[in-house]
């Protein structure tokens, strides 16, 4: 799943590095027919504002990755060469990830794209997805609701926002950062 990720990411650079070499910006891309009205969905277009939320955590105290936080300025810059507007958050705590996600869905109401990308712990406990926020100190399972973010209320954010189409990249490492006890067994989710 990551190397299809950073090969999907990776693979937009040229075309946005063409059009900026032939003096266009990809705000100057004519805009592509309307859809049918009958079809019901909008297609987003090239000209469309584009903003982004992009998270690396990797600042773990009992299990610290190095990757995600390379891979959030990576991306990033992928995302900037392709025009859109990213707010970036590096080894972020939970205050942190919500009001960064509140400022996105408020970016989101102005329509357009919206991609959201995440890279860091994540944990699924009774079917839901949770993004591990740096500092986090969950100790029991009925914690993780309260000390994670539910990857649901990323979800929630887009859709409220109205917007003409949002994309949701998760790279998720499924290990238990916490080895506890109660996570046993089971499908991990993400």
């Amino acid at each position: 799943p990551c190397l299809v990720l950073a090969s999907l990411l990776f693979a937009a650079q040229p075309i946005c590095a063409q059009a900026r070499s032939k003096g266009k910006t990809i705000a100057q891309t004519p805009r592509a027919p309307k859809p049918r009205q009958d079809s019901g969905a909008t297609a987003p277009v090239m000209s469309d504002k584009r903003v982004a939320l992009v998270i690396g955590n990797g600042a773990y105290h009992e299990s610290p990755l190095k990757n995600p936080p390379n891979d959030a300025r990576a991306v990033t810059r992928s995302l900037r060469d392709c025009g859109f507007q990213v707010e970036t958050l590096v080894d972020a705590t939970l205050p942190q990830m919500e009001a960064a996600l509140r400022q996105f869905g408020q970016r989101l109401r102005a329509g357009g794209v919206g991609l959201f990308y995440y890279a860091g712990q994540g944990m699924q406990v009774k079917g839901v997805n949770y993004l591990i926020p740096v500092g986090a100190n969950i100790a029991e399972e009925d914690e993780v609701r309260f000390k994670a973010l539910d990857a649901n209320q990323v979800l929630a954010k887009m859709e409220s926002a109205g917007n003409g189409f949002n994309m949701l990249i998760l790279d998720a490492c499924r290990y238990d950062p916490f080895g506890r006890a109660w996570r046993r067994g089971g499908p991990e989710g993400l």
